[in-house]
């Protein structure tokens, strides 16, 4: 009898101990991805626009400024063009998800301070395992300054008559009367990373949240290829 309870605790253990070890890697594999977006959405600020959440990051590109520095004045202004504000939004997207110049490496995604706050996770992880995949292997091949840099970028705002709807993560249906088709084209500098095999046109859904008055990026269409070593 004895035996047969010390065979069956064995037997338990050889089962648990496994089940353990994994919860515990999930969870530390959870805390590490939550911290990275954390940390690129914390961390490395130049400018805010604090009521809006929208950051500006350290060693921008020119572009990457002068295109902050638009929306500031524009979601400023006595009355605010929606439109506008919603182009802006996602140039400064583009502008900053599509240049890898000031990036420290694949878990430095750009652009995240525009994009559906209860999105951002997904968004994060699905470029961290796509865009910006090889982003290491071609720093280290070209070197920091001659991989991908946004040089130009124009976008033109519609606004969808029907609105928008989506679902959040608790199973409710949304609907945001403010909305806007948003069609981008942008060019790269001229730097040693081939980037003739990459997107350069993108469509956008962008939102505004009627309570905080944010506008979000909510949905991309278009085809946006992984980035080549």
């Amino acid at each position: 009898m004895m035996k047969s309870k010390k065979n069956r605790y064995r037997i338990l253990a050889i089962i648990l101990i496994p089940l353990v070890i994994i919860c515990i890697v999930l969870l530390l594999m959870a805390f590490l991805s939550l911290r990275n977006i954390t940390d690129q959405t914390t961390s490395e600020i130049s400018l805010s626009i604090a009521e809006y959440d929208y950051h500006l990051r350290a060693e921008p590109t020119t572009l990457q400024e002068e295109l902050f520095d638009e929306l500031t004045v524009a979601l400023n202004a006595e009355e605010v063009d929606d439109e506008l504000c919603a182009e802006l939004v996602v140039e400064n997207f583009v502008a900053d998800f599509y240049t890898w110049t000031n990036k420290h490496g694949q878990y430095d995604i750009g652009g995240m301070y525009y994009v559906y706050s209860a999105q951002k996770t997904n968004i994060y992880n699905e470029a961290r395992d796509g865009f910006y995949k090889n982003i290491n292997n071609a720093i280290n091949e070209y070197g920091q300054d001659e991989v991908l840099e946004v040089e130009t970028v124009e976008a033109n705002a519609t606004k969808l008559s029907s609105g928008y709807d989506l679902v959040d993560s608790d199973g409710a249906s949304l609907h945001y009367s403010d909305a806007y088709n948003v069609d981008c084209s942008f060019t790269y500098k001229n730097n040693d990373m081939d980037t003739s095999g990459l997107s350069t046109r993108q469509s956008y859904i962008v939102i505004r949240d009627a309570e905080t008055g944010r506008y979000e990026i909510v949905e991309a269409m278009g085809e946006t290829y992984e980035a080549n070593e």
